[in-house]
């Protein structure tokens, strides 16, 4: 427990080389962190009953794992490489402004892990917001209906090379093919896999459409027998490539 309102901020500011800051199983009223060598936060399982503020110039990792904060604002991330968030799983509907101001904070990242929970909290931005840099995203995702937001992350990333999801976050593949599946994806994963229809047909897109793709990973359910994950593989292997040097992997 932090004894009053500017506890966090005074901290930060007396502490005039501080490169990396980790706040864990926290709780204030009102978190301030504004420092100009700053380049590692990490904030864990802790709760922020006021705002959360940041404005971190050379910040180049941003943890915020189970955090909860009524109000979001971040500011001058422009170094930002990498980004993993993990919200409670709780209702986001009525969080439109909050969404919108964190998901815009981050927005300069060049690598980007979400949770299910936080890819629920990016749908509810408005609008959605465009990642120009990201190279590499991973989303740890075990839920359908996320289509508006999976879509909109690979439609505006056209830098993206790197794509790691569980197969249920993609329920419908994107009618118009994304510039970087076209062009830059070149390793892609997809968890979850079984021997089903659909997921055998999303496998396929990727390589009939992802011209430089090299390495197409499919980590299958744990069920599965090495003869079901023969078939799989044979069934990719028949599938038409757009990338002659792609290697596919079934695990």
């Amino acid at each position: 427990m932090f004894p009053n309102d500017d506890s966090v901020e005074s901290l930060v500011s007396s502490c005039i080389s501080l490169v990396e800051l980790i706040i864990c199983n926290c709780s204030t009223k009102k978190c301030n962190i504004s420092h100009n060598s700053l380049k590692v936060l990490e904030i864990i399982r802790s709760v922020l009953y006021g705002s959360l503020v940041i404005d971190t110039p050379a910040l180049a990792y941003f943890n915020d794992t189970y955090c909860v904060a009524r109000e979001y604002s971040l500011k001058n991330l422009q170094s930002l490489i990498r980004a993993d968030i993990a919200f409670l799983d709780i209702r986001f509907d009525s969080h439109q402004t909050k969404a919108t101001a964190f998901f815009e904070g981050i927005s300069n990242v060049n690598i980007l892990v979400l949770s299910s929970s936080s890819l629920k909290l990016f749908k509810c931005c408005e609008p959605l917001p465009i990642f120009p840099k990201l190279l590499h995203l991973k989303l740890y995702c075990d839920y359908h209906n996320f289509e508006r937001g999976v879509a909109n992350l690979l439609t505006d990333s056209s830098r993206l090379q790197s794509l790691f999801f569980y197969q249920e976050a993609l329920t419908n593949l994107p009618e118009k093919v994304p510039h970087c599946i076209l062009y830059q994806l070149k390793v892609i994963e997809i968890s979850g896999f079984m021997t089903n229809k659909d997921c055998i047909g999303k496998a396929k897109y990727f390589l009939e459409n992802a011209t430089v793709v090299m390495k197409l990973i499919i980590p299958t359910v744990p069920f599965l027998s090495d003869e079901q994950k023969s078939r799989i593989y044979q069934q990719l292997m028949a599938s038409p490539s757009k990338s002659k040097q792609c290697c596919i992997l079934v695990v």
